[in-house]
């Protein structure tokens, strides 16, 4: 149980250090670096983290991660 709980920690405090959130022009950077998951801001400043990103067209398509509702 005590592991677990380090492992967790160590992981969290990690998660930081691996990411960078920066803007993009989606239908060039989806395709080419093929992201496991890209947040996005909505016009009313919401941030929603879409896994499985790809480009159809004009459209950001993938899953909305915690409802699992695709987009």
């Amino acid at each position: 149980m005590k592991f677990s709980r380090v492992a967790v920690v160590g992981a969290l405090l990690m998660v930081p250090a691996c990411t960078a959130m920066r803007e993009v022009q989606p239908a060039q950077f989806i395709p080419q670096h093929e992201p496991a998951l890209v947040w996005i801001t909505t016009t009313s400043d919401a941030t929603i983290p879409v896994a499985q990103p790809r480009i159809d067209g004009d459209t950001l398509r993938g899953l909305w991660i915690g409802l699992r509702k695709p987009l």
